[in-house]
């Protein structure tokens, strides 16, 4: 009812991203141009059932770099909205080109994709020279998989191709195979409603990962990888699929996991076909299918670039759309086959190690794609029900404004009641609070606590308070600024300090440790910090990670707060929508 006042310029629901989204695709886009110099090739073998194939990649640093290996058949033609089927192979494939990411809308969550196809289900393998081809000295070494973010409806696997990471564990001593994936977002990936469900066309992204976690445990070998010793790891929507590949108790396609910025239960998804079915009626709409026999054939049949122009008309057709809500993963009784909540409720999850953490400050990013930072005169439920994209009782805002006064604190949250020169107001630095810990804190601090509560004390919790340039000072820990650090972004080159650049080696150092030993200490061997684990109720530890220290807090800021939007009885739309 406000949606005129609102700017609404940018599509993404997570335009706000842009600024840390340049700073981190200004490296993530350096291997195409450094690559395309390269004048050196390696070779690695593995062996499908159809019988052995050989790929070719790039030699770089002493690492060989595998670019666009396909691991599913192009889902097109027939095979749009259905679930991914396993590739057929050449007996020699050249993996020197960056591979296109799945259709989406550019210039938003991958904004620095090279191209958008969709034929794009392709895993990228980067692994040291020497643990492939001929007399390779290297073999079983631990697995890093990556599932990027993108609110289900953008992201692309190859921006994280570029060697950081990678030469910074060989480096160390520890080199790692590191494994990027490919999946279809929006609605060729994540589409919901009542034909997308009778058709079987629910959760096909998270299929794609699923098919792209099982060619690591059939293929990896080939690269010098040890196929029982997988960790997985991702970030916002990235991370609620790694927490939902953990719903499966018996699945053994990976030992261990990090999330960053998001569980299963955090925004993106699981309601029921009421909630969803609008969104589907209105892309049906813009794409010319109404009154056709059946929609989901008629979109079927569709270019991919008619039904992503539709898709694009839909989520501009109302703001609460941009977010991405329409998309994302479902109960299908199936894959997912319950409520998420009451299944980690219960105890029926996979017993694994894990990390997870957020940045302090992940609303910033958020609120900033939707509210103007000069906010002021709205009440709190205005502002929520602008920019947050399901409604919550006015009984909600009455006790959450309690919790999150409009006195000038807020997020940032280690800025008091600084308002930047008058940047932002105490209204925004509320609104913004509100969605950190609405979204992303409280979700955490529940998996964690739950997971303990189930016996599972091989946990850690982080709290990232770094800064990513070149954000707005009053953005603070936003979401995404823990990505430069974790992919070796942080450089000099783009303005980050040397405590930034510290923080960024440590922070690599831990993540690779945990790949090795399932302990970010490792064998106590780094020189870090260390690292204590969070078993709840005994212990609520938690490493926060700041720019020049890296110290352990307990995890029980704004306890009464998150213990308030925890609560099973609260109208909070992920547990309203999914019991």
């Amino acid at each position: 009812m406000l949606l005129s006042t609102l700017l609404l310029g940018l599509l993404s629901g997570v335009a706000g991203q842009t600024a840390t989204s340049s700073a981190f695709d200004a490296l993530a886009t350096r291997p195409s141009s450094v690559l395309g110099n390269a004048t050196a090739f390696v070779d690695a073998k593995f062996h499908p059932p159809s019988g052995p194939v050989k790929v070719t990649g790039m030699l770089q640093d002493g690492l060989g770099i595998f670019l666009g290996i396909p691991f599913a058949q192009p889902p097109v033609g027939d095979l749009r909205f259905k679930k991914p089927v396993p590739a057929s192979y050449e007996k020699h494939i050249m993996a020197t080109e960056r591979p296109p990411a799945c259709l989406q809308q550019l210039g938003s969550v991958a904004a620095n994709v090279s191209g958008i196809s969709e034929d794009c289900l392709f895993v990228n393998v980067i692994t040291p020279a020497n643990a492939v081809g001929e007399g390779c000295k290297l073999k079983d070494l631990p697995v890093l998989v990556w599932i990027y973010g993108g609110g289900f409806y953008g992201g692309s696997a190859v921006l994280y191709t570029s060697p950081s990471l990678s030469s910074h564990a060989l480096n160390s001593g520890k080199p790692i195979v590191l494994v990027t994936i490919g999946y279809r977002v929006g609605i060729f990936g994540f589409g919901h409603g009542r034909e997308m469900r009778a058709n079987g066309a629910l959760n096909l992204g998270l299929r794609d990962q699923l098919l792209g976690l099982q060619w690591v445990k059939d293929n990896i070998a080939g690269f010098g990888g040890d196929p029982c010793k997988v960790t997985i790891f991702g970030e916002s929507a990235g991370s609620m699929s790694v927490s939902a590949h953990m719903l499966n108790q018996t699945q053994d396609l990976f030992r261990g996991a990090i999330m960053q910025s998001g569980t299963v239960t955090s925004l993106g998804g699981f309601g029921d076909d009421t909630v969803y079915q609008e969104p589907y009626d209105k892309l049906v709409e813009f794409a010319g299918c109404n009154g056709t026999e059946s929609s989901f054939l008629c979109l079927k049949a569709l270019s991919g670039e008619d039904l992503l122009a539709a898709q694009v008309e839909m989520t501009s057709s109302k703001f609460a759309y941009t977010w991405g809500y329409p998309f994302g993963p479902a109960i299908d009784g199936d894959l997912i086959p319950a409520s998420p909540y009451h299944m980690i409720e219960n105890g029926t999850f996979s017993k694994i190690p894990f990390i997870a953490g957020c940045n302090s400050d992940e609303g910033t990013t958020f609120i900033s794609a939707s509210l103007s930072p000069n906010l002021t005169a709205w009440p709190l439920s205005t502002a929520m029900e602008i920019a947050y994209p399901f409604p919550l009782p006015q009984e909600f805002y009455d006790r959450i404004g309690g919790f999150y006064p409009r006195d000038g604190t807020g997020c940032p949250f280690n800025s008091g009641t600084d308002l930047f020169n008058g940047s932002v107001s105490a209204a925004w630095k509320q609104v913004t609070a509100v969605f950190t810990d609405l979204l992303m804190e409280s979700r955490r601090r529940w998996l964690l606590r739950t997971a303990n509560g189930h016996g599972l004390n091989q946990t850690w919790s982080y709290e990232f308070r770094g800064y990513s340039p070149p954000d707005p000072p009053y953005w603070g820990s936003s979401h995404e600024a823990d990505k430069p650090y974790v992919f070796g972004r942080a450089v000099p080159e783009l303005g980050y300090s040397p405590d930034q650049v510290a923080l960024g080696k440590a922070m690599m150092d831990y993540w690779i440790n945990f790949v090795y030993c399932l302990d970010p200490n490792g064998e106590g061997d780094s020189g870090l910090a260390h690292w204590p684990t969070h078993d709840f109720p005994t212990n609520k530890n938690s490493l926060e990670m700041d720019i020049g220290s890296l110290k352990v807090i307990q995890d029980d800021f704004r306890e009464q707060s998150m213990a308030y939007i925890n609560e099973p009885q609260n109208a909070f739309y992920i547990r309203k929508r999914d019991m």
